[in-house]
């Protein structure tokens, strides 16, 4: 056997290569190793920003050029453990092609194999120094998604034997192959360091290349062009008609730089800056030298997303970014904001910039759109530069879109040791992050979201953070993480206005500007109404016939917030009853998260079309709309009266905002809303009040006993806003007058916030400057994304109310839709999309623990056909029966009964009530 020329009969892929019925084909495993390289070159040029090159050379202590190489060739070297006898004679019709290849070996985890071989091979049979080598095995045997650190005597040839790699003609090959790569790819200059930081990244970019290379329609495409023979001549041809062939692929894949169009704030939004935008378009641009950390806080309504926007083009410009990536806290903002960046897009990018959602039911959203066809407003070829290709449409590889618009999860879940976490902290790192309503999140996601921000701090990353009512504590918090370094008051928010901390200076330059705050903006009146505790829940009844009397007898829309979606669903059914009772011509609508989702979804568009900001608007007749938490996030409704259980005070003004939010439509309210109010129902006690139970399963109690007597104390002449708001929310945490006798409310709210924290941190991966390996950033197995919820906030399910009909189970209570089944296409059970969709849509999130009949396990089963598909599997149903046909049906669960109602969505019977 020829030392210097590659045996083709070694393949590195089969699937999919030909057409059903065909004789399988092998496609040789230098030649995908070479294709792998020449699409990380390509990555390199065309798709990682110019900060991301320049970052990852600096790691690497090399020129750009040189990294480039090095990283290329890691992509050459990616698959090498492939060349095993496992791997090799796993398909039973490559036997005949590997002659004089022995069959002495069964290990077959190839990224496995190629890291142990490389830890031992390149110091053993090309000189290179040990701890480099160790470092790239370490890359090649990450690139399914974990990283493993071995012990350095694990790189020895006697491991390689033991562990069965193959012997003789298996290592001539591996090195054989390993030479070719190096010396076609021409890497002059080895790095003088390779640390776990540089190796996420660049593993990353070995993981993109692989993908690109390994699609089936381009190894189809490159069959037809095989070397006769693997000599490095003929090999490195190969290589140069590899690279030509990507000509064009990555944007096809829709793998872009995002180019936005330099016009001014009027052209490229289409009116003229408000006070905080012309702020930022007077100041920023003066201020920013590269990467750094945007605090943005300003009132609900006043143009944050477009001051964003703006401040993103000119952090990114300078920070030399390819993309942006905006983080909501909710699925329904995200799905809002998606629609903003659209057109924001089609108007203002320069070439094509696909704008992807990303949340875990994103594809039900995009499949709708399909299925819908939806119109749109503007032409076709400025559509185009927005629409989302096939490639970028597949799971985890959505957020490398030049635009990315979804839920912070999405990020967050960057910094847990999952799998392929490295895959999409790459996909942020190349990007420009904007982060809305960062005062929702709780100290488990805030733990989250601090190790991220020390990544991107780190890496270079732009951030800007944006808040209506973020408490000082909070943004010096999230600004240390970022800065490595605590800024102290530097980071102290002003409301409204901006603050920006440099990254790369030896110490934080901040650079404030306040806001001057509108002449005629309204005095937000808040008022405060006891009502009485009954069964451990308020009793809102009396207070609320007496706030709704004047919009029932004339005209107008109010919100009720309440703290728990049974309280929801009681004052509800009271208000109902009352309007009955009253002969009221009220319409009542109810809306909260234990809503079927396809409910949910038509609820909140019917409540957004009629009192949102757009056309369609219908502020006439008489409206109460009764809801959850959901409605200070994720709606953009304009309310004549916000009514509100008592909350932290910073969600109180987030409601608020949900009242009188539109100026545009004073003019059309009624007389008795002729000013902004808030009314918060709070518990009998006055200054002593006695929370009830289930609200602490919500919010800390010692933060609602704070915010009632901070009411009482110190807004009995109204809130002006924006002036007053920043000095109220820091308040409420600082002064412990306000807790003073419940201190031990303090100490448990302390207490609980101290558990969620150390559970966040002992999630996470390490911050940078604490990673000692590069195993450390993933590597248990154990963990998957299905551990985290949506919002991490809660450990969630979704639940599915199916019906029995006849023996059959359907999903609606009439028995009219049968819950869809697989079909069986080409031997292989599959399911179609709609029929997914159809499912999905029916499904509610409920809280784990009320379906378990002991810790961890749940005491219903999954359905056998939905084992196998990704989005179904995690469903759990919830099998509605009757005893008979006078009685509704219902469900039995853990010794809860589920029902699901028309009106109040899932109602959930608890133990004794």
């Amino acid at each position: 056997m020829d030392l210097n020329v590659v045996d083709l009969a070694v393949w590195g892929k089969s699937r999919g290569l030909v057409s059903e019925g065909e004789a399988l084909q092998f496609y040789p495993l230098v030649c995908h190793l070479l294709d792998a390289a020449a699409f990380a070159g390509r990555v390199w040029d065309e798709y990682l920003s110019d900060h991301l090159r320049a970052w990852i050379a600096g790691s690497l202590g090399l020129e750009l050029t040189e990294a480039r190489s090095f990283v290329v060739l890691l992509a050459g070297l990616h698959d090498i453990g492939k060349a095993c006898p496992g791997f090799q004679f796993q398909v039973t019709e490559a036997g005949p092609r590997l002659t004089g290849f022995p069959r002495d070996g069964e290990f077959a985890r190839h990224d496995a194999a190629g890291q142990l071989w490389l830890g031992a091979a390149l110091p053993a049979k090309f000189g290179w120094d040990s701890a480099l080598a160790e470092a790239v095995a370490e890359v090649v045997g990450g690139h399914h998604g974990f990283f493993a650190t071995w012990d350095e005597r694990e790189y020895s040839g006697a491991k390689v034997q033991a562990k069965g790699l193959g012997t003789g003609p298996w290592g001539v090959q591996r090195t054989a192959t390993a030479a070719a790569v190096q010396e076609i790819v021409g890497v002059r200059r080895w790095p003088t360091v390779f640390d776990p930081d540089a190796q996420v990244l660049v593993c990353a970019v070995v993981v993109l290349a692989d993908w690109l290379a390994s699609r089936t329609p381009f190894v189809r495409s490159r069959m037809q062009c095989l070397p006769g023979r693997g000599d490095v001549d003929a090999l490195r041809r190969f290589f140069d008609a590899s690279v030509a062939a990507g000509e064009g692929e990555l944007a096809r894949a829709g793998l872009v730089r995002l180019g936005v169009a330099e016009r001014g704030f009027v052209e490229a939004f289409g009116f003229a800056p408000n006070r905080l935008q012309s702020s930022l378009i007077e100041h920023l641009p003066g201020e920013v030298a590269g990467p750094g950390l945007l605090i943005v806080t300003e009132a609900m309504g006043q143009g944050k997303t477009e001051a964003a926007l703006y401040a993103s083009e000119v952090m990114g410009k300078a920070a030399g970014t390819a993309g942006l990536a905006f983080l909501l806290p909710t699925m329904a903002t995200s799905n809002a904001m998606e629609e903003r960046l659209v057109r924001h897009f089609e108007q203002n990018a320069v070439g094509p910039a696909p704008v992807k959602l990303v949340h875990s039911m994103a594809w039900l959203r995009r499949l709708r759109s399909e299925q819908q066809g939806a119109a749109s407003s503007v032409a076709d070829d400025a559509r185009v530069l927005t629409e989302v290709t096939e490639w970028l449409s597949g799971g985890r590889k959505a957020a490398f879109a030049p635009v990315c618009v979804g839920t912070v999860d999405q990020a967050l879940l960057g910094v847990l040791p999952l799998k392929y976490n490295a895959f999409r902290m790459l996909a942020f790192a190349n990007k420009t992050i904007v982060i809305d309503e960062v005062h929702a999140f709780d100290e488990f996601v805030r733990g989250l979201l601090c190790g991220f921000l020390s990544w991107c701090g780190h890496l270079g990353v732009p951030v800007v953070l944006m808040s209506a009512t973020l408490p000082a504590g909070i943004a010096r918090e999230l600004a240390a993480a970022y800065l490595g370094r605590d800024p102290g008051a530097a980071a102290s928010p002003v409301y409204p206005g901006w603050v920006f901390l440099q990254r790369n200076e030896p110490e934080a330059v901040p650079h404030t500007v306040t806001v001057p705050p509108l002449d005629d903006q309204p005095l937000l009146h808040v008022e405060v109404r006891e009502c009485a505790t009954v069964d451990g829940a308020l009793a809102r009844g009396p207070v609320l016939a007496a706030e709704l009397e004047a919009l029932c007898r004339s005209s107008g829309c109010a919100a009720v917030v309440c703290t728990t979606v049974k309280e929801a669903q009681q004052t509800y059914a009271e208000v109902t009853a009352w309007r009955t009772r009253e002969r009221l011509d009220v319409d009542v609508v109810l809306l909260h998260s234990n809503m079927p989702m396809w409910q949910r979804e038509e609820v909140t568009d019917r409540i957004v079309r009629r009192f949102g900001n757009g056309e369609g608007a219908d502020r006439s007749g008489r409206t109460i709309i009764v809801s959850t938490q959901v409605i200070e996030q994720s709606i953009d409704i304009d309310m004549d009266l916000v009514i509100s259980d008592l909350a932290p005070l910073e969600l109180l003004l987030q409601r608020a905002g949900r009242g009188h939010r539109h100026r545009g439509n004073d003019a059309q309210r009624p007389a008795w809303a002729a000013k902004p109010r808030l009314v918060v129902l709070v518990p009998e006690g006055g200054a002593d009040p006695v929370i009830p139970g289930r609200w602490s399963y919500v919010y800390p109690p010692a933060a609602l006993i704070r915010t009632q007597r901070l009411l009482l104390r110190d807004t009995a002449a109204g809130i002006r806003i924006p002036e007053d708001v920043q000095e109220l929310v820091d308040t409420l945490y600082s002064d412990s007058a306000l807790i003073a006798g419940h201190e031990g409310a303090e100490r448990e709210s302390l207490a609980w916030s101290m558990v969620r924290r150390t559970e966040a941190e002992r999630w996470r991966v390490p911050v940078p400057k604490d990673l000692g390996s590069v195993g450390e950033f993933s590597g248990q197995h154990r963990l998957t994304e299905e551990h985290f919820s949506t919002r991490f906030d809660a450990d969630s399910v979704r639940v599915l109310p199916l019906f029995d009909g006849d023996g059959a189970w359907f999903l609606d209570p009439e028995c009219s839709i049968p819950l869809p089944q697989p079909h069986t296409e080409s031997g292989r059970t599959r399911w179609r999309r709609g029929d997914v969709a159809a499912i999905i849509e029916r499904t509610i999130p409920v809280r784990r623990r009320l379906l378990e009949h002991r810790p961890g396990t749940l005491a219903v089963e999954t359905l056998r056909a939905f084992e196998d598909h990704q989005q179904l599997r995690y469903v759990v149903p919830l099998p509605h029966t009757a005893a008979s046909s006078a009685e509704k049906p219902e469900a039995s669960v853990a010794g809860r009964r589920f029902r699901l109602d028309p009106d109040l969505g899932l109602v959930i019977d608890q133990p004794g009530s």
